[in-house]
């Protein structure tokens, strides 16, 4: 008697519990479905914005973000050829002679080609661009300093996964060298751009090149054709 008393009441109380959130559950799943929305938009709405922010610089700051970005690429994937032989088993000499015979038995090896190539044109383009003259200050360089120092701090205290620990891989302590020593490359060629020159230089040159970096680039109209 007692048990399926106690059932009842469990049946009950479920049923009012249910009724209850009948109302809500409608709410409840209409704000799962926004917060995965938003989630899922997040990545798309970043690039959009980078994308837009880019068209307001002026070729001076697209020159340096193109520099400091083509150096943090080129230098992630200098660095990650060196651990070829541990999760490969080849060295990069040895993929570059394969993917030379065979390349669609290479994909990851074109991939590294691929992006490798994209870095260095990046970095060339952006550093010609910049080094053309534009608006540098010393926190900019100081920011860029800092940002260098603290990478190469990091990596000279051994601040990444040890190899002690229960969880980590090799794969980690490489990502986390890699990431150090790609953001202090790229802060180093920042802080390059971004200094201003000691004892001004010639005043004319940097007036003329001022303007230059300020002006806009004009097109000529197409003729039109009747």
């Amino acid at each position: 008697m007692g048990a399926a008393m106690d059932f009842a009441v469990a049946i009950f109380v479920g049923v009012f519990v249910l009724g209850c959130l009948k109302g809500l559950i409608p709410e409840i799943v209409r704000l799962l479905d926004a917060i995965l929305l938003l989630i899922l938009r997040a990545p798309f709405r970043w690039i959009a914005h980078r994308w837009r922010s880019r068209s307001a610089l002026t070729p001076y700051q697209r020159g340096l973000r193109r520099g400091t970005e083509g150096t943090w690429l080129l230098a992630a994937s200098v660095y990650a050829a060196s651990w070829f032989p541990v999760f490969l088993g080849q060295s990069l000499g040895d993929l570059a002679q394969g993917l030379a015979r065979a390349p669609a038995d290479y994909p990851g090896a074109a991939v590294f080609f691929i992006a490798a190539t994209l870095g260095l044109l990046w970095t060339v383009t952006g550093v010609r661009v910049a080094r053309r003259g534009g608006d540098r200050d010393w926190m900019a360089a100081f920011w860029a300093a800092l940002i260098a120092g603290s990478c190469l701090g990091l990596l000279w205290w051994h601040w990444f996964p040890s190899p002690d620990w229960k969880f980590t891989t090799v794969l980690e302590i490489a990502a986390a060298k890699t990431f150090y020593i790609a953001t202090a490359a790229a802060s180093l060629v920042r802080l390059w751009l971004t200094m201003p020159t000691l004892g001004g230089g010639n005043a004319l040159r940097r007036i003329l090149r001022h303007i230059q970096q300020r002006a806009r680039q004009l097109r000529p109209a197409r003729p039109r054709s009747f």
